[in-house]
């Protein structure tokens, strides 16, 4: 790692003004998987060698780059790079309050937090369910989304034959409701009500997150 450090050094001094910030953080990142320690010590690199700049124009590609990534970057390199930083610096050379390396991570954490956790799901206020997608405009799917879009009705009864039935069944799948058949009479009667379940999920899975990202943080 120490030749690695030298030869950015050399590149920074030498070559930086020719040399892309894009092109240099890829080659970090091809090589700092998981730990965050060679941005890290190249940051620490720049700010000892007094080459503000360029740092500047760096950890201005690194919150680009991030904010344009999946959310593993930032769990793989960001955040353990910003913890490293953090374990280093001292009251005399607090690397993390320096604005060139606060501004573009603290831009970065809240994106984190933006994308990945999410605003929390809002509760339901009526019975009004997501429509079935329109690619279906038969009297029968019609009928539903009607029935799916009224805020107050709850349960609606459609008695036809099987294969219509299972038509609506198919086309119900998947969007927040729960399908019985009453067999009493002929022909048999579809009972369609509408749950809750579509928000449950929504909300469980924001929890999920939400412990996800109290965990990377600790």
């Amino acid at each position: 790692m120490q030749a690695l450090l030298e030869s950015f050094q050399k590149t920074l001094h030498v070559q930086f003004s020719r040399m892309s910030c894009q092109t240099l953080y890829n080659a970090i990142a091809s090589v700092d998987q998981r730990n965050g320690s060679l941005l890290a010590e190249l940051i620490l690199h720049c700010l000892s060698l007094g080459l503000e700049s360029e740092l500047e124009r760096l950890t201005g590609q690194i919150m680009i780059d991030t904010l344009e990534s999946p959310v593993n970057i930032f769990e793989d390199i960001c955040l353990p790079t910003l913890k490293l930083l953090a374990r280093k610096s001292d009251e005399k050379n607090n690397v993390v309050q320096n604005p060139i390396v606060q501004r573009p991570f603290q831009m970065v954490l809240s994106a984190f937090v933006v994308q990945f956790v999410r605003a929390e799901p809002a509760a339901p206020k009526n019975w009004s369910q997501p429509l079935v997608p329109g690619y279906c405009t038969c009297k029968d799917c019609i009928d539903m989304n009607s029935f799916l879009a009224h805020p107050s009705q709850q349960v609606s009864r459609f008695r036809m034959g099987e294969g219509r039935r299972r038509h609506l069944e198919s086309q119900a799948a998947g969007y927040g409701v729960k399908c019985n058949t009453d067999r009493s009479g002929s022909p048999h009667t579809l009972v369609i009500t509408k749950t809750r379940d579509l928000y449950k999920k929504a909300y469980l899975a924001w929890k999920t997150r939400r412990a996800d990202a109290k965990k990377t943080f600790e």
